[in-house]
């Protein structure tokens, strides 16, 4: 990472190139890049197809000087499998909550057929009674200040619960994460 640039209008293959050479030749590194990691929107292949092109920047091929970011992959590889099992993450979001709402246990479908549908079906649980604890405490002002409370008289560090969002890398880990680092505090809050 050398530069942040922002960039007017549309985000099309012309802007960007233009962006990432201008960077380039502002650390005179334009003849000496490598590699360049990126995700995989269809708009970068065409940003490093223009920059092989360019006059501007010699050396650079896009078959030997780009590799797709593997941790974007995997990202997307785990949403493909949680939406696969039934774990989309906006099954429960803060707007479908009340206040009043208790947090109940949801129950496995009856539905499922053998181990690997079980499994599933017990992955898809988990998830959705965390993101409904998180949704419920998040959106309660008492359940938060007496979590936040708690964590104080328990000597833990005041942390915030995190709620996971597709387009994070890793939320639904930092969310399961966060619960178990707090468990303690919302045993006794909740």
């Amino acid at each position: 990472l050398i530069a942040f640039k922002p960039i007017d209008g549309s985000h099309n293959a012309t802007c960007l190139s233009t962006a990432i050479l201008d960077a380039a030749e502002e650390f005179g590194i334009q003849n000496h890049i490598q590699v360049v990691t990126s995700d995989n929107a269809s708009v970068n292949s065409a940003t490093f197809k223009l920059l092989e092109e360019s006059d501007r920047m010699k050396g650079f091929q896009v078959i030997d000087c780009t590799v797709s970011c593997m941790a974007h992959a995997l990202n997307l590889t785990a949403q493909r499998i949680l939406e696969a099992i039934d774990c989309d993450q906006n099954q429960i979001n803060e707007n479908e909550l009340s206040k009043d709402e208790s947090i109940e246990r949801l129950e496995e479908p009856e539905d499922h057929k053998d181990a690997t549908d079980r499994s599933d079906a017990a992955v898809a649980m988990i998830f959705r009674i965390a993101r409904k604890i998180v949704a419920k405490i998040r959106t309660s002002n008492i359940f938060s200040e007496a979590l936040a409370s708690q964590q104080a008289v328990m000597g833990l560090p005041t942390l915030r619960l995190i709620w996971d969002c597709c387009t994070r890398w890793n939320s639904i880990h930092a969310m399961v994460q966060r619960l178990i680092k707090l468990q303690p505090a919302m045993d006794i809050v909740c």
